[in-house]
């Protein structure tokens, strides 16, 4: 890469200039053997005010640009940093400039970024409107369509998975892996508590989530997400560390360490400044097994809580849950009307998920526990649509919704003639319930048709059976 805006000075400061350089940019990444060097003017011998420097990896050439472009080095030098093969680029830019060509949108017909990567928002386009979800559950990762009006989700996507990947979904390219075995996945420590927390990976550092952390056994280690490297090249010692949550907004994390030694050990929840790792505050916790800790949307205030409530994204509506000793009590809420819509019960369920128009709501039992494992789908409003038991299962995520498409102008029109849609809807919730009825119906049918057949055979083999004594009986006449 080329540092430019350095100095100009004359040979007798060119050392010093270089041994700075080099402590600066040695900190971020390993510098080639000769891999700095800065030219000077043949006839003055001073410098020309750059230098080229040369790491052992990409990556690493990337972080320094990064990490350096724009650093003041005194009033009058402050450094600006390319990668080389920019100049190149750079240099084929055409001296007129010409508008992009714009392809026009065929609906129905698949976009394409590339050859082989398919329109990623093509899902948003189902008739039915319908969201999707992502489970874990042993070594397979499947994507469901939540599917209400049949009372059962529909599979879209299975896929076994042996190995942590981070993909870019754009390209398609594995941008790290993690491998190990589930002991090395594990949170807590030596204090007697550990487990496989999911998910593993917590992304965040602010708005633009530039990164990612990762709990371990007594570490949390934090990558950032345009090199995929840890951060400091160190994780974060904290001893049997259960859980973590970003702030919204800043790179700032909160810790949680559950109660030891039969509560001589309180729990404690910390907040960390990811930059310089500063505990900017500690709470203890007394008589506390659990907790779940809550950003205001903004990150100025922080919730700890036991037990849990969770917001529809769309507001008015709040499920409050009660896990541990309350067996998985459900309460449906609506805080417009101040009103209970309904109760229900997921025994043993400790999460649970609104999907991102908060239609549904999923509640689920992951392999924490030994029993009941699987997830439950729910209306708005508290009406169980249905259950799916599932073996070793681990996670459950709705697939995140991008901002709507449609303008303010148009969801006000929608809103002002609510009840014209709402017709529509209702007539398509006759209809597929007519076509369950039918379905219903011909399931019944095929069961009698099953059962007379198998009834008819029965008979049939057992009068083949008494042919020989038929003919003894009517004197060799079958």
């Amino acid at each position: 890469m080329v540092v430019d805006n350095l100095p100009v000075v004359p040979p007798k400061k060119f050392k010093k200039l270089e041994d700075f350089i080099r402590k600066i940019y040695s900190q971020i990444g390993m510098i080639r053997e000769e891999g700095l060097s800065m030219p000077m003017n043949p006839e003055t011998q001073n410098t020309l005010g750059y230098c080229f420097i040369e790491y052992d990896t990409p990556q690493e050439a990337e972080l320094a640009r990064e990490t350096t472009n724009g650093y003041k080095l005194d009033k009058s030098h402050t450094f600006a940093v390319n990668l080389f093969d920019d100049f190149e680029k750079y240099m084929k830019v055409p001296e007129e400039w010409t508008p992009a060509e714009i392809n026009s949108y065929t609906p129905g017909v698949e976009e394409r970024v590339s050859d082989d990567v398919e329109n990623l928002q093509q899902w948003l386009t189902d008739e039915k409107a319908r969201d999707q979800f992502v489970i874990r559950a042993a070594t397979f990762t499947e994507v469901f369509w939540n599917d209400p009006r049949q009372l059962m989700p529909d599979l879209a996507y299975c896929r076994q998975r042996v190995v942590l990947n981070i993909f870019d979904v754009r390209t398609g390219k594995v941008m790290r892996d993690f491998k190990g075995n589930a002991d090395e996945f594990a949170a807590g420590g030596s204090g007697g508590v550990s487990g496989v927390s999911w998910s593993i990976f917590r992304w965040g550092g602010g708005r633009e989530e530039k990164y990612f952390a990762r709990i371990g056994k007594n570490v949390v280690s934090v990558y950032e997400t345009e090199t995929f490297t840890l951060i400091d090249k160190k994780s974060l010692k904290v001893e049997n560390v259960m859980d973590l949550t970003w702030s919204p907004t800043d790179p700032i994390i909160v810790l949680f360490v559950p109660e030891l030694g039969g509560g001589n050990q309180p729990a404690r929840v910390s907040l960390v400044q990811l930059h310089g790792k500063e505990e900017l505050r500690q709470k203890n916790l007394f008589s506390v097994s659990d907790c779940k800790m809550h950003w205001q949307s903004n990150g100025e205030y922080l919730a700890v809580k036991a037990n849990a409530f969770y917001w529809s994204p769309g507001g008015r509506f709040i499920v409050l849950a009660g896990s541990k000793g309350f067996d998985g009590q459900l309460e449906f809420y609506n805080v417009d009307e101040l009103d209970t819509m309904a109760t229900g019960e997921h025994f043993m369920a400790p999460d649970i998920e609104w999907d991102p128009t908060g239609r549904y709501v999923a509640s689920s039992v992951t392999s924490v526990h030994e029993m009941e494992n699987g997830f439950c789908t729910w209306s708005f409003n508290g009406k169980l649509l249905y259950r799916i038991p599932k073996d070793h299962f681990y996670q459950f995520l709705w697939r995140p919704r991008p901002p709507s498409f449609s303008s303010a102008e148009k969801e006000e029109e929608i809103a002002n003639n609510l009840k014209k849609y709402s017709k529509k809807c209702e007539a398509e919730d006759q209809e597929d319930m007519s076509l369950q009825l039918s379905e219903q119906d011909r399931k019944n049918r095929k069961m009698l048709q099953e059962e007379w057949d198998a009834w008819v055979s029965k008979w049939k083999q057992l009068h083949e059976e008494e042919r020989e004594l038929r003919v003894q009986l009517r004197d060799g006449e079958a």
